[in-house]
């Protein structure tokens, strides 16, 4: 059986710090693991000054810093939560999907783990 991938889906309204803190700590402390990762960023809110600096992140230096690309998804409406964490999922291409907000941080190798487990343990569509 190959590898399982994951796609990490992350919805942003209006905050570029955040986002890109986190797709850095996320690449920096899963390094062994981003060839096996992509990340999908959905702009609830495209039109705002911070989301052509996000656009510029997600399509410029996060687009090539190693394997781990990272998909930027504009979207204006509808507006909230579980429209923009069910687009992540839409967008997403890998076998398993983490949806997390660009304000949380998680403790480091936390996606080796996850993907070790689904390695043996394998994956459903739930």
């Amino acid at each position: 059986m190959a590898p399982v991938t994951m796609t990490i889906g992350m919805p942003v309204v209006d905050n570029y710090t955040q986002v890109r803190s986190t797709i850095q700590d996320i690449r920096r402390d899963n390094e062994e693991a981003m060839h096996r990762v992509n990340f999908v960023v959905v702009d609830n809110l495209p039109a705002s000054k911070n989301s052509k600096r996000i656009r510029r992140f997600c399509e410029g230096w996060a687009d090539k810093a190693g394997n781990a690309g990272v998909k930027y998804v504009p979207m204006s409406t509808p507006m909230g939560t579980a429209p923009a964490k069910q687009r992540c999922i839409d967008e997403a291409t890998g076998d398993t999907i983490v949806v997390m907000d660009s304000h949380v941080w998680l403790p480091a190798g936390w996606v080796q783990k996850l993907l070790d487990y689904y390695d043996r343990e394998g994956h459903s569509n739930n």
